[in-house]
């Protein structure tokens, strides 16, 4: 298994770097090869994160990298850190009956099921340590340092995010995040009716099968009572030798 392989790092300073953080991580999780669904869930998981850090600690850092796993795989891990106050109870933060008053413990459970992997660790007086990770597709074929290379130029050359032109690709990933829901609600749909004919042929061959029984165990008692009368008449005709 190949080490952590970092790709770039942006520091929290100023509110502008939320949007720069989010654009950053669109760019990298399309390179990546993931899809127009799971990219806005990356985006969307590091925004939350990010503006945490930004709003209750003061900024941090935010380190993108990747990470090899068994079996080839590969993730895109995100680990935001900052030297805030800290969290003095993260078990009761990731609590499904936590409600906070500044609606953090919500973003952070948002996060966690967005992603495929999340942990955090905070120490009071200290900060806090977000890691998130999200597995590449089977299909993105596996990343060398040429591809390395290629996307940390790409990054260095990009133009910084704007507010106006941010808040436009959010509504492009609704809209793309909407197609996708219709999409699989059409092919649940579909399925359903697949699933429904399914049945009604299998109800079909069951009630043959019954009639099946039926039939049979009839044909039975009919053969058994036109036998029973030759046969009876035999064994007296037997008996009538034997005297």
């Amino acid at each position: 298994m190949r080490p952590s392989v970092p790709l770039l790092t942006v520091a929290l300073r100023r509110e502008g770097d939320i949007l720069l953080a989010r654009q950053r991580a669109r760019q990298v999780s399309q390179f990546l090869g993931f899809s127009t669904g799971d990219a806005t869930r990356i985006t969307t998981a590091l925004s939350e994160m990010a503006r945490n850090a930004f709003e209750y600690a003061g900024g941090g850092t935010i380190e993108f990298a990747i990470e090899s796993r068994a079996l080839d795989r590969e993730d895109l891990v995100i680990r935001v850190v900052d030297e805030g106050k800290g969290i003095a109870d993260v078990p009761a933060v990731l609590s499904p009956h936590f409600r906070s008053r500044t609606g953090m413990g919500i973003g952070i459970k948002g996060t966690r099921a967005l992603m495929d992997r999340f942990t955090i660790t905070s120490t009071v007086g200290r900060g806090t340590t977000v890691v998130m990770a999200k597995t590449r597709p089977w299909s993105a074929a596996k990343l060398g340092s040429a591809d390395v290379a290629r996307l940390t130029d790409e990054l260095a050359k990009a133009s910084e995010a704007t507010p106006l032109g941010e808040l436009q690709v959010q509504n492009q990933a609704l809209l793309n995040a909407l197609q996708e829901l219709t999409q699989r609600q059409s092919e649940i749909e579909r399925l359903g009716v697949i699933a429904g004919q399914a049945r009604e042929r299998a109800e079909a061959a069951q009630l043959v099968a019954e009639r099946s029984v039926v039939v049979r165990e009839r044909f039975m008692a009919l053969t058994t009572h036109e036998l029973r009368t030759p046969l009876n008449a035999i064994a007296g005709y037997l008996d009538l030798l034997d005297t």
